[in-house]
């Protein structure tokens, strides 16, 4: 079955993971890039106060032992999001004698196909929930210290990683304090260490951006809406649909098995389980309230769906506490027939859903794409011996600005003054004497050069030549926006 899993999953990165990147992609890229040369910036997504970096930083081995960089991100990333099965099945197999645990590693053969192209991007989708579901061993040895530390420690960490996290962690805490001795002080005292300890984290983690406000560029706005609950409500196949096991197309239909078997559960006894269930469905219909989780489109490169990416893994907990003389050999058959079925339709799905020319919010385009632009972009530079890429508005802009100089050894230094999510390069560049810049992108209405030599290559570039000026004066100069990046 693991094989199966890990076979299909190659499939998918090299159709689709090796073959298309996105600009978000671009920034992990270069974070990476700042990683394994040693450079730490700050903790979370650049330019940001969520989200993280963490496949960049776990990608670094690779990238140093040559791996290219963005094939580097993806392996990570897809290890990350199949560990948390993995891990469960084994602690199921293993630690509670059970089958079922066969059927928690089958999970990612009975989701859909959009999935594992989602589950691919390294975004940041997948780290809160691999934190997170750290933690899991916690439930499965509930009267070990260092276990219940985990439990805590995890759930806050992975909510540190991601926000998306919740949805296994808050669970995952339930459970465990279901199976847990609550009249036994000490592992009482390891749960609320782990929990204190991951409060550190976070609170440091937050300090960092409360002393430094101006490097929060891409602010996280989190507000509730009754409306957006009421349309989540109605359309919860557009959240569900790209992580739900079996009805791939039906999502909405697991928050009623959920409903049905915890209200079975709970009528048969079992109360806790049975109403960890139905506050499962609960609170997964109350996030339809939160307006983050209405950020995104049909696209797998900026789903919904990536809100809700804990919940396949969720569900495999669920099944780790199903009495194994329920289980039978025959349903197996299931995945290995669904991944047979996607094996075959995963080309036409990644030529729909990975379309180029279709709008993603986020700029997508095929790796070779990009490191075709910017071997461009290099060889133009030398032969005009630019010394500065000022990046406008542009559809390229991300690749330009953060992924060439991952690509290319000696590509020119770049900014984007108005949107730039490096803060420290402004500080870096805005003293330099720029001899002869490269603007990227347009600048047709922001011209008002008299005391510049600017020279139209094409459409999308200009050079400026001879300035003489500092960064900071030649882009006041071309009336270039500037982000605020100095307290004054």
């Amino acid at each position: 079955m693991l094989g199966g899993v890990i076979a299909f999953r190659l499939k998918v990165l090299f159709d689709f993971g090796f073959v298309f990147t996105d600009s978000d992609q671009a920034i992990m890229a270069h974070g990476l890039m700042d990683y394994g040369n040693g450079n730490f910036y700050e903790p979370r997504f650049y330019g940001q106060s969520y989200n993280t970096m963490l496949e960049a930083f776990l990608a670094v081995p690779l990238f140093l032992f040559g791996a290219p960089v963005f094939k580097a991100l993806t392996i990570i990333t897809s290890i990350l999001a199949l560990f948390p099965f993995v891990f469960l099945a084994a602690l199921t197999f293993f630690q509670k004698k059970s089958n079922w645990g066969l059927i928690i590693l089958a999970i990612p053969l009975l989701l859909p196909i959009e999935y594992a192209m989602l589950t691919s991007l390294s975004r940041g989708f997948v780290t809160g929930v691999f934190g997170a579901s750290l933690g899991l061993v916690g439930i499965f040895y509930p009267t070990k210290k260092w276990a219940t530390f985990l439990v805590g420690f995890c759930a806050l960490v992975g909510y540190v990683v991601s926000g998306n996290s919740v949805v296994l962690s808050i669970p995952m805490l339930l459970l465990f304090a279901s199976t847990v001795d609550i009249k036994n002080k000490e592992l009482i005292q390891f749960l609320i260490a782990g929990i204190v300890s991951g409060l550190v984290v976070y609170f440091l983690v937050a300090l960092f951006y409360w002393l430094n406000p101006l490097v929060n560029l891409h602010g996280l706005h989190l507000e509730y809406s009754f409306d957006h609950l009421y349309y989540g409500i109605q359309h919860v196949d557009l959240f569900f649909n790209y992580v739900s096991p079996i009805f791939w197309r039906q999502g909405f239909v697991w928050l009623f098995i959920f409903l049905v078997f915890g209200v079975y559960l709970v009528l048969k006894g079992n109360k806790n389980i049975g109403l960890i269930l139905v506050f499962m469905v609960c609170m997964l219909v109350l996030t339809f309230g939160i307006t983050k989780v209405h950020d995104g489109t049909d696209s797998v490169f900026l789903s919904r769906a990536r809100m809700f990416i804990g919940l396949p893994v969720l569900m495999g907990l669920f099944v780790s506490f199903i009495k194994e003389k329920y289980f039978s050999y025959f349903f197996l058959i299931i995945p290995l027939a669904l991944m047979i079925f996607k094996w075959k339709q995963l080309d036409a799905v990644i030529l729909k859903k990975a379309n180029i020319h279709k709008n993603h919010i986020v700029r997508v385009d095929k790796v070779e794409s990009v490191e075709g632009l910017c071997e461009g972009l290099v060889q133009f530079s030398k032969e005009h011996s630019i010394d500065l890429i000022i990046v406008l508005e542009h559809h390229s802009y991300d690749f330009v600005n953060y992924g060439c100089s991952v690509l290319q050894d000696d590509f020119p230094k770049t900014i984007r003054p108005s949107y730039e999510r490096r803060i420290w390069r402004m500080f870096e560049s805005e003293n330099e004497v720029i001899k002869k810049a490269l603007v990227f992108g347009d600048l047709s209405a922001m011209q008002n050069t008299p005391n510049l030599s600017v020279k139209k290559v094409n459409d999308g570039r200009w050079i400026i030549e001879n300035s003489g000026l500092t960064t900071i004066e030649l882009l006041s100069d071309l009336a270039v926006p500037i982000r605020e990046y100095r307290n004054e």
